[in-house]
């Protein structure tokens, strides 16, 4: 019987020493980053792992900010197309805004006139304006859709809609016979084809004002102003008009 419980016992110590020197299995990472062992920096590292183990989707920060340059490049090119679009014609006229001191030249110009003033190349209409509250019914003719707009606005604010009137034309399919006198904001490289223009169309009685640049083969009768401020007046004379026809 003694034999017995001393064999049974050793069977059971047996087991035991048999189960604890089988090799204990570590604990398998969620992650699969593995036992790092005795590695001091491949522990810091599977830490820093467990930490942000990646996965999550990126902030979109970057493309809403290219986004939005985009939209704002799109915005900014619809809006500057027509003003660069003129350099792109046969003839470069940029919108370069009349400084006071040329507004004053031309309202000197128009002194003692009266009836109908046309701006050719009107821009931001500060010359149909101040003709405007000058007497006269004054047009302006532009090719930048977005300045009419905006001449039309101001007057409207100034309160000179009835006495203005602004227009998306081509000054070249424009008819200039109808106008007692005719304001121009030219470049060099066009004034030769206006004056010929203005030979073939201009009532003989109305009156011309030049700014910047003068007609080429015309006579100025008046000159007003020095430098880039000066204007000139002209008359086209009957004899001329039957010349040019």
């Amino acid at each position: 019987m003694e034999y017995r419980v001393v064999d049974t016992l050793k069977q059971e110590l047996e087991a035991r020493s048999i189960s604890t020197s089988k090799p204990v299995q570590a604990k398998k990472d969620d992650l699969g980053l593995g036992d790092p062992g005795d590695c001091k920096v491949c522990q810091e590292l599977q830490d820093e792992f467990r930490k942000n183990p990646g996965g999550v989707k990126p902030k979109n920060i970057g493309l809403i900010i290219a986004a939005g340059i985009g939209g704002v490049a799109v915005a900014i090119s619809a809006i500057c197309v027509p003003f660069v679009a003129p350099a792109l014609r046969k003839y470069c006229l940029p919108y370069v805004p009349a400084t006071d001191t040329q507004v004053s030249n031309v309202l000197k110009a128009l002194s003692n006139r009266s009836g109908t003033v046309l701006d050719i190349g009107s821009g931001d209409g500060r010359i149909v304006l101040a003709a405007a509250k000058q007497g006269f019914f004054a047009t302006g003719v532009e090719l930048n859709r977005w300045l009419v707009y905006y001449s039309r606005i101001r007057a409207r604010l100034d309160g000179l809609s009835s006495k203005t009137g602004f227009y998306r034309t081509d000054l070249w399919k424009h008819n200039l016979n109808q106008y007692d006198n005719i304001v121009i904001f030219g470049v060099e490289q066009m004034m030769s084809d206006l004056e010929k223009k203005m030979l073939t169309e201009v009532k003989s009685d109305s009156l011309v004002v030049a700014c910047r640049f003068q007609f080429p083969g015309l006579k100025p009768i008046k000159e007003i102003g020095s430098g880039v401020d000066t204007v000139w007046t002209y008359k086209i004379p009957s004899e001329d008009k039957s010349k040019s026809t």
